[in-house]
């Protein structure tokens, strides 16, 4: 299995005790694909401290990475704010 379906796969889980790892895997990856998955997948399962890192992105070269930043973004907020 791709670097790309194994973070998909964790977010559609919901898997909340990988994010530390994920959040590796977009801080180091180079592939603007698996980033953008990685991305997602932290707005799946990632919380407030997560945000940071995906403002930082939002500024992003690359087009795929800053719409998956902004996607990540609100699904993050939606689900604090439905706490």
């Amino acid at each position: 299995m791709g670097k790309r379906k194994r973070v998909k796969t964790q977010g559609e889980n919901e898997d909340r005790s990988l994010v530390d790892t994920v959040v590796e895997v977009v801080s180091r990856e180079g592939d603007r694909y698996v980033k953008a998955q990685a991305l997602w997948t932290l707005g799946k399962v990632g919380d407030g401290k997560t945000i940071p890192l995906m403002l930082d992105l939002l500024t992003e070269e690359r087009e795929e990475v800053r719409h998956s930043a902004t996607e990540a973004l609100v699904l993050v907020s939606d689900r604090l704010l439905a706490k």
